[in-house]
This record gives structure tokens, C-alpha cells and sequence, in this order.
């Protein structure tokens, strides 16, 4: 079984990767796994320890994970 720790790392990493991706799809696909992870590790999707379903639309909060603007928005 993943522990909370390794899988806020997973989140993390895809953090990390989102922000060299020049793809904004790909971009967005990493945020969206990273939120998911974190949301596992945290317990709030309430079935504790369980993969993320990677399609189920989860929208939380990374800002503690995301340095405010590290990532260039298309839009920006």
C-alpha cells in the first residue's frame, strides 16, 4: 500500500512536470493528477488509501504545491 507521504510526492512530481510541459493539454492532464493524488493522501474523496480515479473530476486546491507564478498560462 502507498503512504500518504509517497503519494504527496506523486503530486508533487506531477507538479513538477506540469510546469516543464509545453503542451497545455498535458499541462492540465499533470495538475489534474497531482490535485488527485493530494486529494487521496488527504482522505477527501472518502475512501481512504485508494488510487485516484484519474476521470473522475476532482477540483482541489494546489496551491500549496504550485509557487504562485511558476506556471505561464497560454492566456497570460
Amino acid at each position: 500500500m502507498v503512504s500518504d507521504k509517497e503519494m504527496e510526492e506523486y503530486a508533487r512530481e506531477c507538479v513538477r512536470l506540469a510546469q516543464l510541459a509545453d503542451d497545455q493539454q498535458v499541462r492540465e492532464r499533470l495538475l489534474q493528477m497531482a490535485r488527485e493524488w493530494m486529494a487521496v493522501a488527504m482522505h477527501e474523496n472518502g475512501t481512504p488509501k485508494s488510487k485516484p480515479s484519474l476521470a473522475n473530476g476532482m477540483n482541489h486546491n494546489l496551491s500549496p504545491l504550485i509557487p504562485k507564478g511558476t506556471i505561464k498560462r497560454d492566456s497570460d
